[in-house]
């Protein structure tokens, strides 16, 4: 299933190599030969459930493959401008930023390598799953969701606010399905796998949103945090019957999610 159309990449890119090192990638290796035994674990209605929300969560990474992926890009054109026209009076200063810039762009092309890890592997789940009837519909509504991430006239950094919050809501979906009624079965450690990932991705984008507000000569990036979880919730408030089917309780889980904004709330006010 395809949300977004993925952006083209070398494959033979050391990063997305050294990937295939994850646990996710062992995850999908390990189980890539036993498709029927995934879904045997799990009964009609928790497969069906699974089918109507992974949509939502591909839909989420394969946006995310294009934000880190352009991102990076962005950035390699800065430092190939800034490393053809040396500015030997500031010779020093301009090595410690193309220094911190190179840095920013690795972990930028690590994430990317990580999201399309876990789109393959959600896609590969997908496929061992029954098409639920509201499949499509998931897609559609995953699309609008996703489409209005970005603000009008929000800065990059602030939009890296916006994205280091979407994947701390992110932790807690994922963390929410791991610890579901399949909590034992061999889909739930991947839950658990991507959430771990996702965390980590959370740590970068805000590091990596604190760069740029240095740069630009702001002490902090405000972005209208509240509209994530707001809209994030909204969307999934209609697929509450499948969160419900889970063993996981949707009015617990939206307030959790819903308070996942408090972070950006401390920090403004320190």
């Amino acid at each position: 299933m395809r949300c977004f159309a993925l952006p083209e990449i070398n494959l033979t890119e050391p990063l997305l190599i050294n990937a295939e090192r994850s646990a996710v990638h062992l995850w999908l290796k390990a189980h890539s030969n036993s498709q029927s035994l995934i879904t045997q674990q799990l009964t009609q209605r928790q497969q069906l459930s699974l089918a109507q929300l992974v949509p939502l969560l591909l839909c989420g990474e394969q946006s995310a493959v294009h934000v880190f992926h352009n991102e990076q890009q962005r950035l390699q054109q800065i430092i190939s401008v800034d490393c053809a026209m040396p500015d030997t009076k500031t010779a020093p200063l301009q090595n410690t930023v193309a220094q911190t810039q190179q840095s920013a762009q690795l972990n930028l092309q690590k994430i990317e390598a990580d999201e399309r890890l876990h789109e393959q592997a959600l896609q590969f789940l997908l496929a061992q799953l029954p098409q639920h009837p509201l499949q499509h519909k998931s897609k559609r509504i995953a699309q609008q969701f996703y489409a209005k991430i970005q603000q009008p006239g929000q800065s990059i950094a602030e939009h890296f606010q916006s994205i280091a919050l979407l994947d701390s809501c992110v932790c807690i979906l994922m963390n929410a399905v791991a610890k579901s009624s399949i909590r034992d079965s061999a889909i739930a450690e991947l839950f658990h796998l991507i959430k771990k990932d996702e965390a980590k991705h959370v740590a970068i984008a805000r590091k990596y949103s604190e760069l740029l507000c240095q740069q630009s000569g702001d002490s902090k990036a405000f972005a209208d945090t509240r509209k994530v979880p707001e809209l994030l919730v909204k969307m999934l408030e209609s697929q509450a019957a499948a969160f419900e089917n889970l063993g996981i309780d949707s009015r617990d889980l939206f307030v959790k999610l819903l308070d996942c904004n408090c972070y950006q709330r401390h920090r403004e006010s320190r």
